[in-house]
């Protein structure tokens, strides 16, 4: 939540956020059923839907390591950052 909120930057918002696999079965495991939900990003990436972003599982990623990115401005820094979780 902490690494998604540093990305805001003026009105725009992550809308991809990826994980470790790891990581990803944790954060789903932690949510209850019912307030679980999954859908589909643009690019054809599906998740858990996340303040309007979908959180995604990635194969190349450390178990402690979090990209939050926003597709529609790619090359911004701020609205798409590498971070290490505690």
């Amino acid at each position: 939540m902490e690494a998604y909120m540093n990305c805001e930057y003026g009105h725009e918002r992550p809308d991809l956020v990826w994980v470790s696999k790891k990581t990803y079965c944790v954060i789903e495991s932690r949510i209850q059923t019912l307030y679980r939900f999954t859908d589909k990003h643009p690019s054809g990436v599906c998740g858990l839907a996340f303040n309007g972003a979908i959180l995604a599982a990635s194969k190349e990623l450390k178990d402690n390591e979090i990209f939050v990115q926003n597709t529609k401005h790619p090359l911004n820094p701020h609205l798409n950052q590498m971070f290490e979780l505690a």
